[in-house]
């Protein structure tokens, strides 16, 4: 945790409202890419209200709910999780 803090520390030039911003803008930038990668292969997301660390997709009809997180993980190298697993 302390690593973390500095890291955020530095990159806010020691402001820690600047580093809040960015660590919020890089989560939203990644979110972004998930959506648009989901998109790129096909997939539909759940919904068109977005959050910045998020992303839930729809598993076409007749495939696994882990299906969808491997095409992503496989073709885009984004990192997916199958939020339905046990």
């Amino acid at each position: 945790m302390g690593a973390v803090s500095r890291l955020l520390e530095q990159q806010g030039s020691g402001e820690p409202s600047k580093s809040r911003d960015l660590l919020i803008a890089n989560a939203e930038l990644s979110a972004l890419c998930m959506r648009t990668a989901a998109k790129a292969i096909g997939l539909d997301l759940f919904s068109g209200l977005h959050a910045g660390a998020v992303t839930a997709i729809k598993a076409p009809e007749g495939v696994s709910s882990s299906e969808p997180g491997q095409g992503i993980q496989e073709r885009v190298r984004g990192r997916a999780l199958d939020g339905q697993a046990r």
